[in-house]
């Protein structure tokens, strides 16, 4: 099961822009969420920036924010930014 409702690439703004904004404030990197969840670091960058159509899973939501969110809730974290508007 996905967490929140599926995205869409948004004209060069990041899919979960307060996810992106806490990792900075944290100084968490993509490559420590990559090796968080076994994956590349690719994948999550992809994910971050709704460059795939899939998001993060709640399997994976809740891994990351247990461990380097615990402060925030979900709905905060993994708010998704869609367009109005979607390019086919």
């Amino acid at each position: 099961m996905k967490y929140g409702i599926t995205n869409f690439k948004r004209g060069g703004e990041a899919m979960y822009g307060n996810l992106l904004n806490v990792m900075k404030q944290k100084k968490v990197t993509a490559l420590q969420i990559a090796n968080l969840l076994e994956c590349r670091p690719a994948t999550v960058s992809d994910k971050l920036n709704g460059t795939v159509k899939c998001g993060f899973y709640f399997a994976e939501a809740q891994k990351i924010k247990n461990v380097f969110f615990q402060e925030y809730d979900y709905d905060f974290l993994f708010e998704q930014f869609n367009n109005d508007v979607l390019s086919n």
